[in-house]
């Protein structure tokens, strides 16, 4: 009777006991709604608990038995309790977990809250993830990375970079980042001015690069052709005509002004030069004044400048323009000519065929003369640029872009005068015109 007794408690006292358990899980449970892995939306009873283990697993209360079941990110890629709501993401190291989705929107800001083994104990710690919508999410660095790595993540926000470089927005504000973005946004990306946050009307101005850097060193190169005005014009001394290709290269500096302006400056080497033919020049010859002589000659010239380069302009985010001056102070000449002389009979009394030459026969020869010495001139162009803008990496941009220059000096004077048009005159002062296309390879620091 006793053992019979003892039975029949024991059961009574574990029935319960469970029913006790069951009541508590019941109390102690609070209402969900979760997204299954396979995309059914349900609603169940789940356990709150500490963020970090919620990044991990959620508890779900199983009705039939009254415990709560561990789910993680592979059972379900969303729940939400309360005004909290948990997506199932990647972290940074590539593992799923839960984050808490502190902003919603064009862009997203998601917290990732866990443990971390630290000397004998674990600390608690956070990271926030940027993620725009159809792009890869940004982990937010800490330290001296945020600033560029963030700055660059929001370069299409005409605002938000420079807020990063000078310290307005810091680690600390995350969420206002998103909320400043996701603003600007919904009031249609305007080019500049306060966002709606800001309480202030949107101004539609060029959407410059905010993201560029202070000073750059950069190195243009560009391959030219080079021609020059009144291109096989004859007159009674000699034809000019365009010299072909050429080149320009040189090292210089880029410094961002405000907003856009950039001012460039630099050293340059380049070329420039033309071609000449002279046909039944009349010449004296030193000794003997009593035949008359004519001068066949061909020349081809090339003439080297070194310089600097001054250039004020405003760039975008995919292009730029930009204008200045190319001042060349003295130049080398190189060239090559041929050139023969007839006596009055029509017969060859003299050859010359210079393959190598350092002056010119045209300038040094012809056109000077003791009283009238001639050399080439110095050169002052005015250059206009038009180009792309694109950045690759954090330190590097490529702009390929064409440039077309004007000259303001002649390459020389040559006191000779030809007829067109109604009874008009030009004097042939040959001037050296290029058309430039190239390369500029920044290298960016601050």
């Amino acid at each position: 009777m006793n053992i019979l007794f003892r039975r029949v408690l024991l059961i009574v006292i574990s029935w319960m006991v469970l029913l006790a358990g069951h009541a508590w899980g019941q109390k102690e449970a609070v209402d969900a709604v979760l997204v299954t892995a396979s995309g059914d939306t349900v609603k169940a009873q789940v356990k709150p608990d500490r963020a970090e283990r919620l990044s991990s697993y959620i508890q779900v209360l199983d009705p039939a038995t009254g415990t709560f079941k561990r789910k993680t990110p592979k059972d379900y890629k969303y729940f939400k309790i309360g005004n909290d709501e948990y997506f199932a993401r990647k972290d940074k190291e590539g593992n799923p977990v839960f984050m808490l989705a502190v902003v919603k929107g064009e862009v997203s800001l998601y917290r990732h809250t866990y443990r971390r083994k630290k000397g004998s104990g674990y600390e608690t710690e956070e990271t926030d993830y940027f993620e725009k919508k159809n792009q890869t999410p940004l982990a937010v660095p800490s330290g001296s990375k945020f600033r560029e790595t963030v700055a660059a993540y929001f370069a299409d926000h005409p605002e938000i970079p420079e807020k990063i470089r000078n310290k307005q927005y810091t680690e600390a504000n995350t969420e206002d980042i998103a909320l400043d973005y996701n603003d600007w946004v919904k009031a249609g990306r305007p080019r500049r001015g306060p966002t709606l946050s800001q309480g202030g009307p949107a101004l539609v101005q060029d959407i410059y690069e905010p993201n560029a850097p202070d000073i750059a060193l950069e190195l243009p190169l560009f391959g030219t052709y080079n021609f020059v005005n009144y291109p096989n014009l004859l007159n009674t001394v000699y034809r000019s005509d365009n010299p072909g290709f050429g080149f320009d290269v040189g090292v210089g500096m880029k410094a961002r002004l405000k907003k856009g302006f950039v001012f460039r400056g630099g050293f340059n080497f380049r070329n420039k030069g033309f071609k000449a033919t002279g046909e039944n020049v009349p010449v004296q010859v030193v000794g003997d004044s009593s035949q008359a002589y004519l001068l066949f000659f061909r020349e081809t010239a090339r003439l080297y400048y070194p310089g600097i380069y001054i250039n004020f302009g405003h760039e975008w985010k995919h292009f730029f323009l930009s204008g200045g001056l190319n001042l060349s102070f003295f130049s080398f000449y190189r060239g090559s000519y041929q050139a023969e002389l007839y006596n009055s009979l029509g017969q060859i009394v003299g050859i010359a065929d210079e393959k190598s030459a350092r002056s010119s026969f045209l300038i040094h020869e012809l056109i000077s003369t003791p009283q009238r010495p001639r050399n080439f001139n110095a050169q002052a162009d005015v250059q206009f640029m038009f180009g792309g803008n694109f950045k690759v990496g954090s330190h590097l941009a490529l702009k390929p872009n064409l440039q077309y220059t004007v000259p303001l000096i002649p390459l020389y004077y040559s006191d000779q005068y030809v007829s067109y048009g109604n009874n008009q005159q030009a004097m042939l002062n040959v001037s050296g015109y290029q058309i430039k296309l190239g390369l500029i390879a920044e290298f960016g620091f601050k």
